[in-house]
């Protein structure tokens, strides 16, 4: 746009929600700021005033337009009204207007793309003017354009309340085009509002312009500004806000996909991780907890934001990133082959073969197989993916050949007590009580940790929190989990839905915990397997966290009073807005990265990839087993992405997954 703009001997720019913008989702969000803190910094304030500021200011706003004839206002003609509505002294109504201008100071915020821009058509040899239809004094607003580097030793500003005439009439155009005396086609104006930005500027004066809404809310940000406490909340309006200037972060030299994946991490990953997070902080206080463990992978970005949240909120609680994995922890926990542990061994997710059931017991394959082969199991391909008669067989062998068992169980005798000198060595055997944190959704890690510290003379209990618990059949133990569990139902319909696509925004960039080894030092460090994933996962794993970090850099204002219900409820709504509607751009970069529900790490596919009529028949025939998970982790992800009639196959097919998770969560997760 730099390019096209420069061609114009004059560059115009609106100043609101273009140039700068503020901390909050909306203006009124900075009359909600200095109505809290008029009551104790200015003496004589009548308690309605200061009680109900928000109101009264927009009201008086309002009446001050009706009675002037002038196309503007200023903020002096605003308050006379409040004045005399109160019967303030003149002092007193010179304090309120300082005490707006000056929180509308502290709100503002400038926008990244417009400084940019702003100083490469600079360079370029245009003039630069700014255009606002602003009660504020013109003084005030031009030293807030110079605080932030937009306004430049001859650069002009015309503001509406300066000179009685709006841009949504016209006429401050009008004035403007005089004032600098030149042609409208000498001029390019830039504006977020299309009314008064571009139609009033071309209907008008025939002045050129682009309208731009890079400062309009999301339809993440909307959500969080809502709130079910009132209707006007000033702790949403301040994480909705704190969002949109993660999102307007965005850095230049990131390509379009890397750009979609930044807007998720700004807009999605860091508003339910700080949700969560915060939820989890106040849990572990109330609780006494000395230690929370982030247990890898997923905990990687979720210690991040524990980090940065636990400064603000002066939270003393020892923060600490455990690597463990299912593939490190599961078997050293092995007690007996009991109907729980031969699922997860037996699990097709989406393949299975005796060279995967090895790997998640840490056997050699061959060891395994010719064991297997003694105990009657029939002679087949290592790697070959088991159809459901095979694994039925594979069961039983697991279940009741003693020499199968041995083996296994002579394996992992030396894992457990690797795992349990990293487990002691990083203080879990230490007095003071902890706590793992993880994103869900059984608690197998924490049951494992259990085990293994049993075992190893521990006579504590374990304690999780998760930001989501599924089956209450695999509760045993202490764990609580934030978004749903089997005991907070609210949003049970759709949490086996969010489960991929949490894991997915969670992914990490080291490879999977195989084992433990002591190092030259004597100290216990994770073996991490190769890590397989390419460039370009490593690229968007990077621009998501990128979009992350931006978010924890702008809440240093925001407030997290948030009470359960509603933490919950603003971090559903986001989770099902990306799950179910999803931008094309969104679909495309986040179903283009690879993922692996395996605990081996080995079986990789594309998370949402679009889909042909084939793809779609292929679906069809697996939609009730895991093979389709082959096909995409995220129906509608994919489906967005697809041609009209595949995308019309697979919109039946997301509503009849709807339909049938609606009736297992009924009869098994609700019983």
């Amino acid at each position: 746009m730099v390019e096209e703009l420069s061609k114009y001997k004059i560059a115009s720019f609106d100043v609101f929600d273009t140039s700068v913008t503020r901390i909050t989702a909306d203006p009124k969000g900075v009359f909600q700021i200095v109505g809290e803190n008029i009551g104790r910094t200015i003496e004589d304030i009548p308690g309605e005033l200061a009680n109900n500021f928000l109101d009264i200011r927009v009201a008086a706003e309002r009446k001050a337009r009706k009675q002037h004839s002038s196309e503007d206002i200023s903020i002096y003609q605003i308050y006379n009204l409040i004045g005399q509505k109160y019967s303030l002294q003149e002092g007193t109504v010179k304090s309120l207007i300082q005490a707006e201008i000056e929180e509308e100071t502290k709100s503002i915020r400038v926008v990244k793309a417009t400084y940019q821009m702003i100083d490469q058509l600079r360079a370029a040899g245009c003039n630069i003017i700014f255009i606002s239809d602003m009660y504020l004094p013109v003084e005030v607003l031009k030293r807030i354009l110079e605080h932030h580097g937009l306004f430049k030793g001859g650069d002009r500003l015309y503001l509406s309340n300066e000179h009685g005439l709006s841009k949504k009439t016209g006429n401050l155009y009008r004035e403007v085009i005089a004032a600098e005396s030149c042609a409208p086609s000498e001029i390019v104006h830039v504006g977020d509002n299309y009314r008064s930005d571009h139609l009033m500027a071309g209907r008008s004066v025939k002045i050129q312009s682009r309208y731009t809404r890079i400062c309009h809310l999301t339809r993440y940000e909307t959500i969080l500004k809502k709130s079910s406490r009132c209707e006007f909340d000033i702790s949403s309006q301040l994480l909705a806000g704190a969002s949109r200037l993660a999102r307007l972060e965005v850095n230049d030299d990131l390509n379009v996909r890397e750009r979609a994946l930044h807007g998720i991490g700004a807009n999605v990953l860091a508003p339910i991780l700080v949700l969560f997070i915060n939820w989890l902080l106040n849990k572990a206080s109330i609780n006494g907890l000395k230690r929370l463990y982030f247990l890898s992978r997923d905990g990687e970005v979720m210690l991040e934001v524990a980090k940065r949240l636990a400064r603000l909120k002066d939270c003393n609680i020892e923060l600490k990133y455990l690597y463990v994995s299912r593939q490190a922890l599961l078997a050293p926990s092995f007690v007996e082959f009991n109907e729980m542990e031969i699922g997860w061994v037996t699990q097709k997710d989406p393949v299975l073969s005796i060279d995967l059931v090895a790997k998640r017991l840490s056997v050699e394959p061959r060891e395994l197989y010719d064991s297997l082969i003694a105990s009657g199991y029939p002679a087949i391909d290592p790697n070959q993916d088991l159809n459901d008669k095979q694994i039925i067989d594979l069961r039983i062998i697991l279940f009741e050949s003693k020499s199968v068992r041995e083996l296994v169980f002579s394996k992992i005798s030396l894992l457990r007590k690797h795992v349990l000198g990293y487990l002691k060595q990083e203080g879990l055997l230490d007095a003071g009580a902890w706590a793992v944190v993880d994103c869900g959704w059984n608690g197998r890690l924490q049951h494992a940790i259990q085990n293994i510290l049993s075992r190893g003379g521990w006579d504590g209990e374990t304690k999780g929190y998760y930001f989501g618990l599924l089956d209450k059949y695999n509760l045993e133990g202490n764990k609580e989990g934030f978004l749903f569990s089997p005991g907070n139902t609210a949003y049970s319909v759709w949490c086996r839905p969010f489960t991929f696509i949490v894991e997915m925004l969670t992914s990490a960039k080291h490879g999977v915990v195989q084992s433990y080894a002591l190092n030259t030092a004597g100290k216990y460090q994770p073996v991490l397997s190769e890590n397989t994933n390419t460039g370009s996962f490593t690229d968007d794993i990077t621009a998501l966290r990128f979009g992350v970090e931006d978010f924890l850099g702008k809440i240093a204002e925001c407030r997290f009073d948030f009470n359960e219900t509603e933490s919950r409820e603003k971090a559903f709504k986001i989770l099902k807005e990306l799950y179910l509607s999803p931008s094309t751009e969104e679909a495309s970069a986040l179903g283009g990265m690879v993922f692996s529900h395996d605990q081996t790490d080995q079986y990789k596919y594309l998370f949402a990839p679009p889909m042909n009529l084939k793809d779609v028949f292929r679906y069809a025939r697996n939609f009730l087993n895991n093979k389709k998970y082959a096909q995409t982790f995220w129906l509608h992800g994919s489906r967005v992405q697809s041609k009209i009639i595949p995308r019309t196959i697979l919109s039946l097919f997301g509503f009849l997954y709807y339909v049938l998770n609606s009736v297992y969560v009924k009869y098994k997760y609700l019983d």
